[in-house]
């Protein structure tokens, strides 16, 4: 319960006659979102000198796997910041 000291998000504690819940609050998550502006940040730097990025392309710049990358670049897309461009293997994404 110390971990939830300084935090926003604390556990919730639920009861029934036979059972009890405790949910957890992942207090990572927002540590991944601080990360993610720095990556949002490498990204529009890349995108600066370069006329686009693919995911590929995202995952060496930003030494993350796949899945951090891609969630990365939809990030920006959903914040209009790029924009999509092509599918599948064709994806590349520019700057708004």
């Amino acid at each position: 319960m110390d971990s939830y000291a300084s935090s926003n998000q604390k556990p919730e504690l639920k009861f029934s006659d036979n059972a009890f819940l405790i949910s957890l609050p992942n207090l990572n998550n927002n540590k991944e979102l601080i990360v993610g502006n720095t990556y949002e940040q490498k990204v529009l730097n890349y995108l600066k000198i370069h006329n686009s990025i693919n995911r590929k392309d995202a995952e060496t710049l930003l030494d993350v796997r796949q899945t951090m990358a891609g969630r990365v670049l939809k990030e920006m897309v959903n914040k209009e910041q790029l924009k999509k461009e092509g599918k599948a293997a064709n994806t590349r994404y520019i700057l708004l």
